[in-house]
């Protein structure tokens, strides 16, 4: 297995993958190159087997064109989800989706995927991130086709993003976000709590560091010492686990460090309770899905619904696996014309998942309020 570095941040994504594969990490051949791009041309010229590289590198170009030729393992965790439930377990902040970038050989290979986004300090100046959200938004454009993976910097996939995401979101992101009505208390909740569990080891990190030099332990990624007592100190506090969250409605699985695991020995999950979703708050408006076309990825959405004549009616869009609560349509609430009918269009994105999804319809008129869940297959 060709690696760049063997450092722990870099090993825990190996680790992982023989968790997959039920293989030892004694078992393995260590091949240490430097770097990822001399990683992978190690695999291309026949001294390692394997290695775990990003697919949109130019040197994955490489590998894939060469004589030798190179090729994806697919990680479907669909297919083997026991597989993909031993690679959480000792990588907690990944997922897996099929592959959309990078050569086309490659494309639909299901492999590791993670949260993609931009990260900042969380003490940045909020007005900055604010206005660099805003300008992304609102500029997508005039750059989505300036660069291949610039057309996944979507509002919508942003928000997908943070429906998995295991840290705060930045405030001068949440405050544009409140600004274009698609923050509601889901997000908040999740916020809330990704947050403490964040500021746990924030908390925890100057102490530990503390006491590892009080027994003259050199604090360095490299001491072998130093990651033991680290590790066993997480034990000991009981620091919750940073694990990738499988939906908005859902928290990840709890886990706590039991001991400085390697990769066969590490703890299992604790699942969360899932929570009941609420119930409609009335039916005083009426409200009737008059036809929901299109709504796929890849397409062009039109839903028509028919409620009380001059009702003021939103549609919330929950996309299906995430949970996420969809940006589109950008016109969210409407006027019900004379006739009662309004309708909605917008681009579904490429990127939305297969699957079950809901729309909710909210009407009010005349102090009264209607609510209709209607679930929809994407």
């Amino acid at each position: 297995m060709a690696v760049s570095r063997k450092t722990t941040g870099m090993m825990r994504m190996y680790q992982a993958l023989l968790a997959w594969a039920q293989v030892k990490e004694s078992d393995m051949l260590w091949l240490e190159t430097g770097d990822t791009p001399n990683a992978v041309r190690a695999v291309v010229d026949g001294r390692a087997d394997f290695v775990m590289a990003p697919p949109t590198g130019e040197y994955i170009y490489e590998a894939v064109a060469s004589p030798r030729g190179a090729r994806y393992i697919d990680l479907n965790s669909e297919k083997d989800p026991e597989g993909a439930i031993r690679f959480q377990n000792v990588g907690p902040m990944y997922g897996f989706a099929p592959i959309r970038n990078g050569p086309k050989q490659i494309q639909g290979t299901w492999a590791v995927s993670g949260p993609r986004m931009y990260w900042s300090y969380y003490q940045a100046d909020p007005d900055l991130i604010y206005n660099l959200a805003k300008w992304l938004d609102l500029n997508y454009d005039r750059y989505k086709d300036k660069f291949d993976t610039n057309r996944w910097m979507t509002l919508e996939i942003l928000l997908e993003g943070l429906a998995e995401v295991f840290t705060p979101v930045h405030p001068g992101l949440k405050r544009y976000l409140i600004e274009k009505g698609v923050w509601n208390d889901l997000y908040e909740k999740r916020d809330k709590y990704n947050y403490d569990v964040c500021q746990a080891y924030i908390d925890a990190y100057p102490k530990v560091i503390a006491a590892a030099e009080a027994k003259g332990i050199s604090v360095t990624p490299s001491n072998d010492k130093w990651i033991e007592f680290w590790e066993n100190y997480k034990v000991q506090n009981k620091l919750v686990m940073l694990r990738k969250h499988p939906s908005l409605e859902v928290n990840a699985p709890v886990t706590y460090y039991q001991h400085a695991a390697t990769a066969s020995e590490t703890p299992a999950p604790v699942s969360s309770p899932t929570p009941v979703p609420q119930s409609p708050a009335s039916t005083d408006v009426p409200i009737q899905v008059v036809s929901a076309d299109g709504v796929h990825p890849g397409s062009k959405a039109k839903v028509v619904v028919k409620t009380a004549p001059g009702a003021e009616i939103t549609i919330q869009v929950t996309l299906p696996g995430t949970g996420t609560i969809s940006a589109y349509p950008a016109d969210k609430t409407k006027t019900a014309g004379a006739d009662g009918t309004v309708t909605w269009e917008w681009d579904v994105s490429e990127r939305t998942r297969k699957g079950e999804g809901t729309f909710t319809f909210t009407a009010k008129k005349d102090g009264k309020q209607g609510v209709l869940v209607h679930k929809i297959e994407f």
